[in-house]
């Protein structure tokens, strides 16, 4: 009978604690946001500080304001793209072409294989799923871009090819820069010269890197802007003058571009033996025209649906 009530005793010791745990649960976990019907709660921000982080440790340098204000914005757009391509898209069906995608994205940030990938998340508590989620939505953007606007896209393609003629005619060696960029616009009422300033500012405080992540529209954002090694061949004329002035280390002062502004800063550079073939350069620098106007129509087609999605703070 004394070993009966002292399992009875336990058992409600238990329930106590499990009720007692779910209520300071709930009371903890609250709704922050609304965009349309879908819900964003504090816990949720919380979970893209630390994704974020993963794929950018020197985020955690932030303040805690900041690096908060960046996942809020993050899941946002997020949610903003996902109400759109659920219109459009069976995602269910999505998975069948993620595998290469998703292969690429971890290799990005140095890992093997996708076993490696998720060791690294899991000292975040990140699941790999909730990446792979992510990602996935990122690429059916793109797709919906591409067949949204591709028969927009317009090349001269006689000029690029003369162009890039030029440049292989000029010179035995080719320099290579790897660089990062910050991709910037300019909304109505800002004061130009004070967001340079700004941005500026959060460079010399929180690194190019974060800067990139707080500052920058380029997808390239969620890699610290980073875009890697380029050959001077797949830049613009202009680009490259830029280039040529700078050291190692260097900021660009503003370019202006049909985007927005750029900032470039060379992290290395590099002369190689010039073995170019022509034909493959050429489809290079048409990707990556294709790609920059493609980049120009998806951001003013996403400030447009977002202009029409209700979004609401509790």
């Amino acid at each position: 009978m004394i070993i009966n009530k002292s399992l009875f005793f336990v058992k409600i010791v238990i329930i106590f604690l499990l009720f007692f745990q779910n209520s300071y649960s709930n009371n903890n976990v609250y709704i922050k946001y609304k965009v349309e019907n879908d819900i964003i709660t504090n816990l949720d921000i919380i979970k893209e500080q630390q994704y974020l982080i993963a794929l950018n440790n020197n985020l955690k340098n932030l303040k805690e304001n900041e690096i908060s204000e960046l996942a809020k914005n993050s899941i946002i757009n997020e949610k903003i793209k996902r109400i759109e391509l659920i219109k459009i898209f069976d995602f269910s069906k999505a998975d069948a072409f993620l595998g290469p995608i998703f292969e690429n994205f971890y290799k990005r940030f140095g890992f093997k294989n996708e076993k490696e990938f998720e060791q690294y998340l899991t000292s975040y508590d990140i699941k790999i799923n909730t990446v792979k989620e992510k990602v996935k939505i990122e690429s059916l953007w793109n797709k919906f871009i591409f067949d949204k606007f591709n028969k927009q896209v317009s090349i001269n393609e006689d000029e690029l090819k003369k162009r890039l003629k030029l440049q292989i005619a000029e010179k035995e060696m080719i320099t290579e820069y790897n660089i990062s960029e910050i991709l910037f616009e300019i909304k109505a009422g800002d004061i130009i010269e004070k967001k340079i300033e700004d941005i500026l500012d959060s460079i010399e405080a929180n690194g190019f890197e974060n800067t990139s992540n707080l500052f920058s529209i380029s997808p390239t954002s969620k890699f610290g802007g980073k875009i890697g090694w380029v050959k001077e061949t797949q830049l613009s004329k202009f680009i490259v003058d830029e280039l040529k002035k700078m050291d190692i280390g260097k900021i660009s002062t503003p370019i202006q571009s049909t985007n927005g502004y750029l900032l470039l800063k060379i992290n290395d550079k590099r002369e190689q033996k010039q073995e170019i073939d022509f034909e493959n350069e050429y489809k290079k620098l048409l990707n990556k025209e294709r790609d920059r106007q493609l980049g120009q129509f998806s951001l003013i087609y996403f400030n447009r649906i977002k202009q029409r999605v209700k979004i609401s703070e509790n």
